[in-house]
């Protein structure tokens, strides 16, 4: 389920990055750094849990997943001006802050579960 999620989450989030810009849209100086973070955080999150789920998010398949989203991001950004968008430095940075604190939540919130006692035991 959490890999059908990612990979539609993905698919719709590709599709928004390349529309066409439409003028007026995103008024709020700022706001669009904003949009990117939480749109990379989802799917950080997302992503990690995937991972999560298998038992296997490490140190090291963090750092995977966060490696993997920032790319994608990246080509993300760098196909936009051929939908007569723009590739902004500035929107890939908020996509990679919100690609390490999706992925470092979940690390964390995996670590505390597995270090809390069993609900069954006193």
């Amino acid at each position: 389920v959490l890999v059908g999620t990612l990979l539609l989450y993905t698919f719709v989030l590709v599709i928004a990055t390349h529309l066409p810009k439409i003028g007026g849209m995103v008024r709020t100086p700022g706001i669009d750094k904003l949009l990117h973070f939480g749109a990379y955080f989802l799917q950080a999150t997302l992503a990690a849990a995937a991972v999560a789920a298998t038992g296997r998010l490490g140190r090291r398949n963090a750092v995977i997943v966060m490696a993997a989203l920032a790319a994608f991001g990246a080509l993300d950004e760098l196909t936009q001006p051929w939908f007569s968008r723009s590739a902004e430095w500035a929107d890939w940075a908020a996509d990679c802050f919100g690609i390490v604190l999706g992925v470092g939540w979940v690390v964390l919130l995996t670590q505390r579960l597995r270090r809390s006692p069993s609900r069954g035991e006193a």
